[in-house]
């Protein structure tokens, strides 16, 4: 679980240097940072289940 962990921080680093243009403005930068956390959860969940149900 942790490397998924890493490995999604990663991506979301990645992505935050990628989506930087839309950061400027105070509305888009909510919206995204609220899409990021929402599928941040949604990827750590789904990691854990299938760390759980594969072992």
């Amino acid at each position: 679980m942790l490397k998924a962990v890493v490995f999604l921080s990663v991506v979301a680093v990645i992505a935050y240097f990628l989506f930087y243009p839309w950061l400027k403005n105070r509305v888009n930068r909510k919206r995204i940072f609220r899409w990021f956390i929402a599928i941040y959860i949604i990827a750590i969940v789904a990691s854990t289940l299938n760390a759980y149900f594969l072992n």
